[in-house]
Protein backbone atom coordinates (compact mmCIF):
# COMPACT_ATOMS: atom_id res chain seq x y z
CA UNK A 1 0.00 0.00 0.00
CA UNK A 2 1.60 2.96 -0.96
CA UNK A 3 0.80 6.27 0.92
CA UNK A 4 1.74 9.92 1.27
CA UNK A 5 1.76 13.27 3.07
CA UNK A 6 0.92 16.71 2.48
CA UNK A 7 4.13 19.17 2.90
CA UNK A 8 5.40 20.96 5.73
CA UNK A 9 7.84 23.58 6.48
CA UNK A 10 10.29 25.14 8.28
CA UNK A 11 13.43 27.01 8.81
CA UNK A 12 16.89 25.73 10.52
CA UNK A 13 19.98 27.42 10.95
CA UNK A 14 22.92 27.51 8.29
CA UNK A 15 26.46 27.76 8.43
CA UNK A 16 25.93 30.75 6.24
CA UNK A 17 24.20 33.89 6.97
CA UNK A 18 20.71 32.99 6.47
CA UNK A 19 18.45 29.75 7.29
CA UNK A 20 18.05 26.97 5.23
CA UNK A 21 14.23 26.23 5.11
CA UNK A 22 13.01 22.42 4.61
CA UNK A 23 9.66 21.95 2.73
CA UNK A 24 8.32 18.29 3.36
CA UNK A 25 6.61 17.52 0.42
CA UNK A 26 5.35 13.61 0.67
CA UNK A 27 6.64 10.83 1.84
CA UNK A 28 5.66 7.06 0.55
CA UNK A 29 5.89 3.84 1.81
CA UNK A 30 6.38 0.26 0.05
CA UNK A 31 6.16 -3.01 1.19
CA UNK A 32 5.68 -5.92 -1.12
CA UNK A 33 6.73 -7.87 -4.79
CA UNK A 34 8.01 -5.22 -6.92
CA UNK A 35 7.10 -5.63 -10.24
CA UNK A 36 8.31 -2.66 -12.29
CA UNK A 37 11.10 -2.77 -14.90
CA UNK A 38 14.54 -1.42 -14.24
CA UNK A 39 14.67 2.01 -16.56
CA UNK A 40 16.40 5.14 -15.13
CA UNK A 41 14.48 7.76 -13.80
CA UNK A 42 15.41 11.61 -13.34
CA UNK A 43 14.85 12.67 -9.95
CA UNK A 44 12.97 15.41 -9.83
CA UNK A 45 12.82 16.59 -5.89
CA UNK A 46 15.34 16.27 -2.93
CA UNK A 47 14.58 12.57 -1.56
CA UNK A 48 15.48 10.81 1.00
CA UNK A 49 14.95 6.88 0.19
CA UNK A 50 15.25 4.29 3.37
CA UNK A 51 15.52 0.80 2.71
CA UNK A 52 14.01 -1.01 5.37
CA UNK A 53 14.14 -4.83 3.46
CA UNK A 54 14.95 -5.97 0.24
CA UNK A 55 17.82 -6.89 -1.57
CA UNK A 56 19.02 -5.85 -5.33
CA UNK A 57 21.25 -2.58 -6.57
CA UNK A 58 20.62 1.02 -6.73
CA UNK A 59 22.01 2.86 -9.76
CA UNK A 60 22.89 6.41 -9.02
CA UNK A 61 24.53 8.11 -12.22
CA UNK A 62 26.40 5.38 -13.21
CA UNK A 63 27.62 4.20 -9.39
CA UNK A 64 26.08 1.18 -8.17
CA UNK A 65 25.19 0.23 -4.73
CA UNK A 66 23.62 -2.70 -3.01
CA UNK A 67 19.68 -2.60 -1.92
CA UNK A 68 19.92 -4.12 1.66
CA UNK A 69 18.49 -4.06 5.17
CA UNK A 70 19.01 -0.58 6.93
CA UNK A 71 20.48 1.31 3.84
CA UNK A 72 19.78 4.84 3.25
CA UNK A 73 20.25 7.23 0.77
CA UNK A 74 20.24 10.85 -0.81
CA UNK A 75 18.96 12.15 -3.74
CA UNK A 76 19.52 15.60 -5.60
CA UNK A 77 17.49 16.60 -8.56
CA UNK A 78 19.01 15.82 -11.86
CA UNK A 79 20.43 12.50 -10.67
CA UNK A 80 19.92 9.61 -13.32
CA UNK A 81 18.67 6.44 -10.72
CA UNK A 82 18.03 2.81 -11.76
CA UNK A 83 16.33 0.42 -9.53
CA UNK A 84 16.63 -3.17 -9.70
CA UNK A 85 15.15 -5.23 -7.28
CA UNK A 86 16.11 -9.25 -6.70
CA UNK A 87 12.88 -11.30 -7.69
CA UNK A 88 10.88 -13.30 -5.73
CA UNK A 89 12.26 -11.16 -2.52
CA UNK A 90 10.25 -8.60 -0.92
CA UNK A 91 10.98 -4.89 -0.71
CA UNK A 92 9.82 -2.21 2.23
CA UNK A 93 11.54 1.05 1.32
CA UNK A 94 10.41 5.04 2.44
CA UNK A 95 10.56 7.48 -0.17
CA UNK A 96 10.80 10.90 1.73
CA UNK A 97 10.87 14.34 -0.60
CA UNK A 98 10.86 17.41 -0.13
CA UNK A 99 12.40 21.31 -1.13
CA UNK A 100 15.37 23.34 0.22
CA UNK A 101 15.56 27.01 0.13
CA UNK A 102 17.92 29.80 2.03
CA UNK A 103 16.01 32.97 3.80
CA UNK A 104 18.50 35.65 3.91
CA UNK A 105 18.05 39.09 5.32
CA UNK A 106 19.63 42.11 3.72
CA UNK A 107 18.64 46.03 4.65
CA UNK A 108 15.64 44.49 6.60
CA UNK A 109 14.40 42.55 3.59
CA UNK A 110 14.30 39.01 3.87
CA UNK A 111 14.76 36.99 0.11
CA UNK A 112 14.53 33.06 -0.77
CA UNK A 113 16.92 31.75 -3.05
CA UNK A 114 16.96 27.77 -3.76
CA UNK A 115 19.83 25.68 -2.54
CA UNK A 116 21.16 22.82 -4.07
CA UNK A 117 22.40 20.52 -1.26
CA UNK A 118 22.29 19.87 2.30
CA UNK A 119 25.62 21.55 3.63
CA UNK A 120 27.63 18.96 5.47
CA UNK A 121 26.07 15.84 3.61
CA UNK A 122 27.40 13.97 0.74
CA UNK A 123 24.66 12.92 -1.89
CA UNK A 124 24.79 9.02 -2.65
CA UNK A 125 24.41 6.42 -0.14
CA UNK A 126 25.02 7.72 3.87
CA UNK A 127 26.49 5.55 6.49
CA UNK A 128 23.99 5.39 9.04
CA UNK A 129 25.38 3.68 12.52
CA UNK A 130 22.39 4.30 14.58
CA UNK A 131 20.00 3.16 11.91
CA UNK A 132 17.06 1.84 14.35
CA UNK A 133 16.64 5.79 15.25
CA UNK A 134 16.37 6.99 11.76
CA UNK A 135 13.96 4.31 11.43
CA UNK A 136 11.60 5.24 14.25
CA UNK A 137 11.92 9.12 13.09
CA UNK A 138 11.20 7.75 9.49
CA UNK A 139 8.46 5.78 10.75
CA UNK A 140 6.47 8.07 12.96
CA UNK A 141 6.92 11.21 9.86
CA UNK A 142 4.83 8.31 8.12
CA UNK A 143 2.45 7.82 10.99
CA UNK A 144 1.67 11.44 11.19
CA UNK A 145 1.08 11.68 7.15
CA UNK A 146 -2.46 12.88 7.58
CA UNK A 147 -1.99 15.68 9.98
CA UNK A 148 -4.57 18.37 8.95
CA UNK A 149 -4.34 20.93 11.55
CA UNK A 150 -1.56 23.81 11.77
CA UNK A 151 -0.46 22.09 15.33
CA UNK A 152 0.28 18.77 14.17
CA UNK A 153 1.57 19.77 10.56
CA UNK A 154 4.14 22.06 13.49
CA UNK A 155 4.78 18.61 15.03
CA UNK A 156 5.58 16.72 11.39
CA UNK A 157 8.25 19.49 10.40
CA UNK A 158 9.85 19.16 13.37
CA UNK A 159 10.36 15.62 13.08
CA UNK A 160 11.48 16.31 9.32
CA UNK A 161 14.38 18.18 11.01
CA UNK A 162 15.09 16.45 13.74
CA UNK A 163 15.55 13.58 11.54
CA UNK A 164 18.03 15.73 9.15
CA UNK A 165 19.89 16.63 12.03
CA UNK A 166 21.07 13.52 12.93
CA UNK A 167 22.09 12.43 9.38
CA UNK A 168 23.76 15.43 9.97
CA UNK A 169 25.45 14.80 13.10
CA UNK A 170 25.78 10.65 11.61
CA UNK A 171 28.22 12.69 7.99
CA UNK A 172 29.76 14.89 10.68
CA UNK A 173 30.79 11.59 12.52
CA UNK A 174 31.89 10.18 9.45
CA UNK A 175 33.77 13.17 7.88
CA UNK A 176 35.83 13.54 11.33
CA UNK A 177 37.19 9.50 10.32
CA UNK A 178 39.11 10.80 8.76
CA UNK A 179 41.04 12.30 11.11
CA UNK A 180 43.45 10.43 12.84
CA UNK A 181 42.58 11.85 16.34
CA UNK A 182 38.83 11.08 15.35
CA UNK A 183 40.49 7.58 15.02
CA UNK A 184 41.71 7.26 17.96
CA UNK A 185 38.21 8.13 19.75
CA UNK A 186 36.76 5.43 17.79
CA UNK A 187 39.28 3.08 18.53
CA UNK A 188 38.61 3.92 22.21
CA UNK A 189 34.84 3.34 21.73
CA UNK A 190 35.49 -0.03 20.04
CA UNK A 191 37.66 -1.00 23.92
CA UNK A 192 34.45 0.30 25.48
CA UNK A 193 32.28 -2.22 23.68
CA UNK A 194 34.31 -5.30 22.88
CA UNK A 195 36.86 -5.40 26.28
CA UNK A 196 35.88 -8.91 26.77
CA UNK A 197 37.23 -10.04 23.03
CA UNK A 198 40.77 -11.05 22.64
CA UNK A 199 41.70 -7.18 21.49
CA UNK A 200 45.16 -7.37 20.20
CA UNK A 201 46.99 -3.47 19.68
CA UNK A 202 48.94 -4.52 17.09
CA UNK A 203 45.59 -5.29 15.11
CA UNK A 204 43.43 -1.98 15.69
CA UNK A 205 46.59 -0.04 14.06
CA UNK A 206 46.69 -2.23 11.04
CA UNK A 207 42.96 -1.17 11.14
CA UNK A 208 43.82 2.67 11.63
CA UNK A 209 46.37 2.24 8.61
CA UNK A 210 49.18 3.21 11.09
CA UNK A 211 51.77 1.24 12.61
CA UNK A 212 51.97 0.08 16.24
CA UNK A 213 54.51 3.17 17.42
CA UNK A 214 52.26 5.28 15.34
CA UNK A 215 48.83 4.14 16.86
CA UNK A 216 50.14 4.08 20.33
CA UNK A 217 51.41 7.88 20.02
CA UNK A 218 48.24 9.41 18.70
CA UNK A 219 46.22 7.28 20.70
CA UNK A 220 47.82 8.46 23.65
CA UNK A 221 47.40 12.19 22.67
CA UNK A 222 43.68 12.23 21.79
CA UNK A 223 42.81 9.65 24.86
CA UNK A 224 45.41 10.49 27.31
CA UNK A 225 46.82 7.18 27.76
CA UNK A 226 48.45 4.36 25.91
CA UNK A 227 46.16 2.04 24.18
CA UNK A 228 47.10 -0.74 26.42
CA UNK A 229 46.63 1.24 29.68
CA UNK A 230 43.00 2.04 28.35
CA UNK A 231 42.07 -1.09 27.74
CA UNK A 232 43.19 -2.12 31.29
CA UNK A 233 41.29 0.49 32.88
CA UNK A 234 38.05 -0.16 30.94
CA UNK A 235 38.15 -4.10 31.73
CA UNK A 236 39.30 -3.50 35.86
CA UNK A 237 35.76 -0.53 35.60
CA UNK A 238 34.06 -3.70 34.02
CA UNK A 239 35.58 -5.65 36.84
CA UNK A 240 34.11 -3.55 39.40
CA UNK A 241 30.63 -3.79 38.31
CA UNK A 242 30.64 -7.27 37.82
CA UNK A 243 31.77 -8.32 41.50
CA UNK A 244 28.88 -6.54 42.56
CA UNK A 245 26.00 -9.18 41.02
CA UNK A 246 28.59 -11.96 40.14
CA UNK A 247 29.92 -14.87 42.33
CA UNK A 248 33.30 -15.89 41.62
CA UNK A 249 36.64 -14.44 40.05
CA UNK A 250 36.35 -17.05 37.17
CA UNK A 251 33.30 -15.66 35.81
CA UNK A 252 34.20 -12.24 36.08
CA UNK A 253 37.84 -12.56 34.50
CA UNK A 254 36.38 -14.34 31.70
CA UNK A 255 33.55 -12.22 31.10
CA UNK A 256 36.58 -8.89 30.88
CA UNK A 257 39.17 -10.43 28.31
CA UNK A 258 41.45 -11.98 31.29
CA UNK A 259 43.19 -15.11 30.47
CA UNK A 260 42.55 -16.46 33.86
CA UNK A 261 41.29 -15.34 37.65
CA UNK A 262 44.79 -15.13 38.56
CA UNK A 263 45.90 -12.69 36.42
CA UNK A 264 42.88 -10.73 36.82
CA UNK A 265 43.68 -10.75 40.36
CA UNK A 266 46.75 -9.50 40.13
CA UNK A 267 46.20 -6.51 37.41
CA UNK A 268 43.25 -5.46 39.68
CA UNK A 269 45.41 -5.06 42.42
CA UNK A 270 48.19 -3.36 40.60
CA UNK A 271 45.24 -0.91 38.86
CA UNK A 272 42.91 -0.73 41.98
CA UNK A 273 45.41 -1.16 44.90
CA UNK A 274 43.78 -4.08 46.59
CA UNK A 275 43.06 -7.14 45.53
CA UNK A 276 39.43 -7.95 44.25
CA UNK A 277 37.87 -9.90 47.16
CA UNK A 278 39.15 -7.13 49.55
CA UNK A 279 37.43 -4.85 47.09
CA UNK A 280 33.65 -6.31 47.48
CA UNK A 281 34.11 -6.79 50.39
CA UNK A 282 34.76 -3.24 51.22
CA UNK A 283 32.36 -1.68 48.49
CA UNK A 284 29.01 -4.57 49.02
CA UNK A 285 29.04 -6.34 51.68
CA UNK A 286 28.55 -3.62 54.13
CA UNK A 287 24.83 -2.66 56.01
CA UNK A 288 25.11 0.41 54.83
CA UNK A 289 24.75 -0.48 51.29
CA UNK A 290 21.36 -2.24 52.17
CA UNK A 291 19.53 -0.12 54.66
CA UNK A 292 18.71 3.45 55.59
CA UNK A 293 20.40 3.78 58.76
CA UNK A 294 22.91 5.78 56.96
CA UNK A 295 21.21 8.14 54.99
CA UNK A 296 21.12 11.72 56.20
CA UNK A 297 17.62 12.88 57.14
CA UNK A 298 16.57 16.50 55.43
CA UNK A 299 13.58 18.71 55.61
CA UNK A 300 12.58 17.36 52.27
CA UNK A 301 8.83 17.02 51.47
CA UNK A 302 8.42 14.53 48.09
CA UNK A 303 5.29 13.19 46.62
CA UNK A 304 5.57 10.72 43.73
CA UNK A 305 7.48 7.52 44.26
CA UNK A 306 10.42 8.67 41.65
CA UNK A 307 11.46 11.47 43.84
CA UNK A 308 12.03 9.33 47.03
CA UNK A 309 13.80 6.60 44.17
CA UNK A 310 16.12 9.60 43.87
CA UNK A 311 17.17 11.31 46.71
CA UNK A 312 18.22 7.72 48.62
CA UNK A 313 20.05 6.97 45.80
CA UNK A 314 21.56 10.36 46.30
CA UNK A 315 21.85 9.70 50.31
CA UNK A 316 19.26 11.44 51.64
CA UNK A 317 16.35 10.70 53.76
CA UNK A 318 13.04 12.59 53.05
CA UNK A 319 11.31 14.09 56.09
CA UNK A 320 7.71 12.68 54.19
CA UNK A 321 7.22 10.27 51.70
CA UNK A 322 4.42 8.89 49.56
CA UNK A 323 2.25 5.53 49.61
CA UNK A 324 2.35 2.89 46.81
CA UNK A 325 -1.23 1.25 45.38
CA UNK A 326 -1.82 -2.49 46.32
CA UNK A 327 -3.32 -4.46 44.14
CA UNK A 328 -6.95 -3.85 45.32
CA UNK A 329 -5.69 -0.10 45.11
CA UNK A 330 -5.54 0.01 48.88
CA UNK A 331 -2.50 1.82 50.02
CA UNK A 332 1.13 0.74 51.49
CA UNK A 333 4.41 1.61 51.68
CA UNK A 334 6.95 1.49 48.41
CA UNK A 335 8.07 -1.90 48.75
CA UNK A 336 11.15 -1.85 46.94
CA UNK A 337 12.17 1.31 49.12
CA UNK A 338 10.49 -0.39 51.99
CA UNK A 339 14.05 -0.92 54.50
CA UNK A 340 14.43 2.87 53.96
CA UNK A 341 11.33 4.17 54.80
CA UNK A 342 9.95 1.96 57.93
CA UNK A 343 9.98 4.97 60.18
CA UNK A 344 9.22 7.61 57.16
CA UNK A 345 6.05 9.88 57.72
CA UNK A 346 4.12 8.86 54.54
CA UNK A 347 1.29 11.44 53.04
CA UNK A 348 -0.26 9.28 50.95
CA UNK A 349 -0.63 8.22 47.22
CA UNK A 350 -0.48 10.71 44.00
CA UNK A 351 -3.96 12.09 43.81
CA UNK A 352 -4.89 11.61 47.73
CA UNK A 353 -1.47 13.54 48.87
CA UNK A 354 -2.60 14.93 52.32
CA UNK A 355 -1.74 18.51 52.15
CA UNK A 356 -2.61 18.97 55.91
CA UNK A 357 -0.34 16.20 56.70
CA UNK A 358 2.34 18.19 54.79
CA UNK A 359 1.38 21.11 56.76
CA UNK A 360 2.23 19.46 60.05
CA UNK A 361 5.48 18.05 59.39
CA UNK A 362 6.62 21.46 58.23
CA UNK A 363 9.22 20.51 55.57
CA UNK A 364 11.82 23.19 54.43
CA UNK A 365 11.36 22.01 51.03
CA UNK A 366 9.02 20.57 49.05
CA UNK A 367 10.14 18.53 45.72
CA UNK A 368 6.77 17.84 43.12
CA UNK A 369 6.73 16.91 39.38
CA UNK A 370 4.37 19.37 37.14
CA UNK A 371 1.84 17.03 36.51
CA UNK A 372 0.55 16.63 39.92
CA UNK A 373 -1.14 20.14 39.64
CA UNK A 374 -3.73 18.02 36.75
CA UNK A 375 -4.15 15.45 39.45
CA UNK A 376 -5.36 18.44 41.86
CA UNK A 377 -2.46 18.64 44.09
CA UNK A 378 -1.75 22.69 44.09
CA UNK A 379 -0.34 25.63 45.89
CA UNK A 380 1.99 23.56 47.44
CA UNK A 381 4.20 26.49 47.66
CA UNK A 382 1.88 27.75 50.47
CA UNK A 383 3.11 24.70 52.57
CA UNK A 384 7.26 25.64 51.67
CA UNK A 385 9.32 26.61 48.89
CA UNK A 386 8.67 23.77 46.07
CA UNK A 387 10.68 22.79 43.37
CA UNK A 388 8.52 21.66 40.48
CA UNK A 389 10.46 19.49 37.65
CA UNK A 390 9.23 17.98 34.68
CA UNK A 391 9.31 14.38 34.18
CA UNK A 392 11.14 12.39 31.60
CA UNK A 393 11.44 8.54 30.89
CA UNK A 394 15.50 8.81 30.99
CA UNK A 395 15.86 9.23 34.78
CA UNK A 396 19.44 10.66 34.57
CA UNK A 397 18.14 14.05 33.69
CA UNK A 398 15.75 14.36 36.38
CA UNK A 399 18.38 13.10 38.19
CA UNK A 400 20.84 15.84 37.57
CA UNK A 401 18.17 18.42 38.38
CA UNK A 402 17.24 17.50 42.15
CA UNK A 403 21.26 16.89 42.71
CA UNK A 404 21.88 20.38 41.83
CA UNK A 405 18.59 21.72 44.05
CA UNK A 406 20.37 19.15 47.05
CA UNK A 407 23.85 19.68 46.76
CA UNK A 408 24.82 16.21 45.77
CA UNK A 409 25.59 16.84 41.89
CA UNK A 410 28.78 14.63 42.83
CA UNK A 411 27.33 11.60 43.99
CA UNK A 412 24.95 12.25 41.37
CA UNK A 413 27.64 11.72 38.61
CA UNK A 414 29.30 8.73 40.08
CA UNK A 415 24.88 6.89 40.21
CA UNK A 416 24.94 7.87 36.72
CA UNK A 417 28.55 6.62 35.50
CA UNK A 418 27.65 3.53 38.28
CA UNK A 419 24.10 2.29 35.95
CA UNK A 420 25.89 3.60 32.66
CA UNK A 421 28.62 0.60 33.38
CA UNK A 422 25.82 -1.76 34.78
CA UNK A 423 24.07 -1.07 31.52
CA UNK A 424 27.04 -2.21 29.59
CA UNK A 425 27.85 -5.05 31.31
CA UNK A 426 24.67 -6.14 31.07
CA UNK A 427 24.10 -5.21 27.39
CA UNK A 428 26.98 -7.43 26.23
CA UNK A 429 25.51 -10.29 28.07
CA UNK A 430 22.32 -10.41 26.23
CA UNK A 431 23.79 -9.26 22.79
CA UNK A 432 25.86 -12.75 22.71
CA UNK A 433 22.35 -14.74 23.44
CA UNK A 434 19.79 -12.76 21.83
CA UNK A 435 21.55 -10.41 19.78
CA UNK A 436 18.73 -9.74 16.48
CA UNK A 437 16.33 -11.66 18.25
CA UNK A 438 12.61 -9.51 18.95
CA UNK A 439 11.10 -8.22 21.87
CA UNK A 440 8.54 -6.69 23.43
CA UNK A 441 7.15 -5.60 26.55
CA UNK A 442 3.54 -6.15 27.76
CA UNK A 443 1.84 -4.80 30.97
CA UNK A 444 -0.64 -6.77 31.82
CA UNK A 445 -3.68 -3.98 33.03
CA UNK A 446 -7.46 -3.92 34.17
CA UNK A 447 -8.22 -2.98 30.53
CA UNK A 448 -6.25 -5.06 28.21
CA UNK A 449 -2.92 -5.70 27.76
CA UNK A 450 -0.39 -2.81 26.73
CA UNK A 451 2.09 -3.00 24.35
CA UNK A 452 5.05 -0.98 25.66
CA UNK A 453 5.71 1.40 23.35
CA UNK A 454 9.31 2.67 22.20
CA UNK A 455 9.37 5.78 24.75
CA UNK A 456 7.78 4.56 28.19
CA UNK A 457 9.77 3.13 30.82
CA UNK A 458 10.35 -0.69 29.75
CA UNK A 459 10.86 0.29 26.35
CA UNK A 460 13.65 3.12 27.08
CA UNK A 461 15.53 -0.09 29.20
CA UNK A 462 14.98 -2.22 26.78
CA UNK A 463 15.33 -0.63 23.66
CA UNK A 464 17.08 2.25 24.53
CA UNK A 465 19.61 1.35 27.00
CA UNK A 466 20.05 -2.46 26.75
CA UNK A 467 19.69 -1.91 22.98
CA UNK A 468 17.46 -5.02 22.12
CA UNK A 469 15.31 -5.14 18.93
CA UNK A 470 11.85 -4.13 19.45
CA UNK A 471 8.88 -6.57 17.66
CA UNK A 472 7.26 -4.69 15.09
CA UNK A 473 4.04 -4.36 16.77
CA UNK A 474 6.33 -2.12 18.93
CA UNK A 475 5.03 1.88 18.50
CA UNK A 476 7.25 4.49 18.94
CA UNK A 477 5.06 6.55 21.65
CA UNK A 478 1.49 4.95 21.66
CA UNK A 479 0.69 4.40 25.43
CA UNK A 480 -2.72 3.47 25.01
CA UNK A 481 -1.92 -0.06 22.63
CA UNK A 482 -3.96 -1.86 24.34
CA UNK A 483 -4.80 -5.90 23.13
CA UNK A 484 -6.62 -8.63 23.85
CA UNK A 485 -5.12 -11.47 25.25
CA UNK A 486 -5.68 -13.74 22.45
CA UNK A 487 -4.13 -11.02 19.98
CA UNK A 488 -0.77 -10.47 22.32
CA UNK A 489 -0.24 -14.48 22.68
CA UNK A 490 0.18 -14.44 18.96
CA UNK A 491 2.79 -11.43 18.71
CA UNK A 492 5.68 -12.28 16.53
CA UNK A 493 8.35 -11.87 18.95
CA UNK A 494 11.55 -14.20 20.60
CA UNK A 495 11.09 -12.69 24.01
CA UNK A 496 8.26 -11.74 26.21
CA UNK A 497 8.76 -9.46 29.07
CA UNK A 498 5.54 -9.37 31.10
CA UNK A 499 4.13 -6.79 33.64
CA UNK A 500 1.41 -6.71 36.06
CA UNK A 501 -0.36 -3.44 36.70
CA UNK A 502 -3.09 -3.36 40.28
CA UNK A 503 -6.31 -4.98 38.98
CA UNK A 504 -4.69 -7.44 35.94
CA UNK A 505 -5.14 -10.91 37.21
CA UNK A 506 -7.75 -12.09 35.58
CA UNK A 507 -6.07 -10.42 32.50
CA UNK A 508 -2.47 -11.70 33.22
CA UNK A 509 -4.99 -15.23 33.89
CA UNK A 510 -6.48 -15.25 29.88
CA UNK A 511 -2.72 -14.18 28.73
CA UNK A 512 -1.29 -17.37 30.45
CA UNK A 513 -3.90 -19.77 29.41
CA UNK A 514 -3.24 -19.54 25.76
CA UNK A 515 -0.73 -22.55 24.75
CA UNK A 516 0.73 -20.19 22.40
CA UNK A 517 2.44 -18.27 25.07
CA UNK A 518 3.98 -21.33 26.67
CA UNK A 519 6.05 -21.81 23.42
CA UNK A 520 7.54 -18.38 23.88
CA UNK A 521 10.65 -17.03 25.69
CA UNK A 522 8.99 -15.59 28.98
CA UNK A 523 10.76 -13.25 31.90
CA UNK A 524 7.91 -11.60 34.16
CA UNK A 525 9.55 -8.57 35.58
CA UNK A 526 8.30 -6.90 39.17
CA UNK A 527 6.74 -3.51 38.91
CA UNK A 528 9.68 -0.92 39.04
CA UNK A 529 10.77 0.22 37.14
CA UNK A 530 9.01 -0.98 34.30
CA UNK A 531 6.08 1.65 35.28
CA UNK A 532 7.12 3.75 37.45
CA UNK A 533 11.17 4.74 39.34
CA UNK A 534 14.42 5.80 39.48
CA UNK A 535 18.06 5.37 39.44
CA UNK A 536 17.71 2.00 42.57
CA UNK A 537 14.66 1.01 40.60
CA UNK A 538 15.89 1.08 36.87
CA UNK A 539 19.30 -0.29 38.48
CA UNK A 540 17.40 -3.03 40.28
CA UNK A 541 15.34 -3.87 37.00
CA UNK A 542 18.38 -4.42 34.78
CA UNK A 543 19.79 -6.62 37.79
CA UNK A 544 16.60 -8.67 37.64
CA UNK A 545 16.30 -9.14 33.70
CA UNK A 546 19.52 -10.03 33.56
CA UNK A 547 19.23 -12.63 36.38
CA UNK A 548 15.97 -14.18 34.41
CA UNK A 549 18.00 -14.27 31.08
CA UNK A 550 21.06 -15.52 32.34
CA UNK A 551 18.91 -18.47 33.89
CA UNK A 552 16.84 -19.39 31.02
CA UNK A 553 19.79 -19.43 28.83
CA UNK A 554 21.71 -21.67 31.47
Amino acid sequence: MNTKTPATHGPVDDDRSGRLIFSLKEIFHFNGEWHQQARRRVVRSHTIVFIREGSGTLTIDGTKYKIEKNKLFLLTPGMLVEVSVDAGIPLETYYLTFTMALSTRSNQAWSVSEVEKIPLINYGEIAVQNWMQVDHMIRRLHEGRDAKTGLLRWKQQLGFEEMLYTLMEEAKTNDEDSNPLYTMERSAIYMDKHYADNIKIDDMARLSGLNASSFSRLFKKSIGMLPSDYLTHVRIERAKEMLQYSKGMREVSQNTGFCDEYYFSRIFKKVVGIPPSIYVKKNWNTDSARTGRELKAVRVAVTYIDEVDHLIALGLLPIAVPNDHNEDHTEHIIPYLQEYLQDAPRIGCEQTISKDLLRKLNPDMIIACRFMRNWGITELDKIASTHYYFWEVDWRNTHRELAKVLGQEEKAERNIEQFNRQVLTARDTMHKRAGGKKFVFLEMTQQGIRVSPYTSNGGWLLFQQLELTPASVVTDNNWNQLIMPEEAAAINADYIIVGRRSGSQQVYNQFMAHSAVRKKKLLEVPRYPWAKGGPIAYSNGINHALSLFENMHK
